[in-house]
């Protein structure tokens, strides 16, 4: 018996043109799909970063406009402290500052008027005011202002825009 006998005649045979082509091609529509889907995954991870970290929601009843200095709406504020993990690194002083902790969040839920303390980083809450490291923070609203705190003590948004 000839080895040939065993040799399927369907067997499609590429010359090496055609396979840099598809090479080619495969790596083109591979880096297109990076290029679509990468901000996605970059804000899905960095959404997930923030929630995984110990969070403070701060709920103000009511917020005053530095500029008008008009009283309205309520304020939510929402701080994550970057590489934090453990519940009890916060302190807290003032007998008006109120806080629940909700293990199945990570998040401390905060009302009153008081200081939160983590490391270095001092968040003053007031009637109508959040002041972090004696800069005022821009009014909040319904929808609360994410607020990444990065272990250097500077403040990035939390908020993640698909950008290209």
């Amino acid at each position: 018996m000839s080895d040939k006998s065993f040799q399927n005649p369907r067997r499609l045979v590429l010359s090496n043109g055609s396979k840099r082509f598809i090479l080619a091609i495969v790596l083109v529509l591979g880096f297109s799909l990076m290029i679509v889907l990468g901000p996605f995954i970059r804000c899905t991870y960095k959404h997930y970063c923030f929630d995984s970290y110990i969070r403070v929601l701060v709920e103000l009843p009511s917020c005053e406009d530095a500029i008008s200095g008009t009283t309205g709406r309520p304020c939510r504020y929402l701080f994550s402290f970057e590489g934090e993990r453990n519940p009890g690194a916060i302190q807290w002083t003032g007998s008006e500052l109120h806080h629940t902790y909700d293990t199945s969040t990570g998040t401390y839920w905060v009302t009153g008027v008081g200081l939160v303390t983590h490391n270095r980083d001092r968040i003053r809450i007031d009637h109508a005011h959040i002041v972090f490291d004696d800069q005022e923070l821009p009014l909040g609203g319904a929808i609360a202002v994410r607020t990444l705190v990065r272990e250097n003590g500077s403040l990035v948004s939390g908020f993640c825009e698909p950008r290209w």
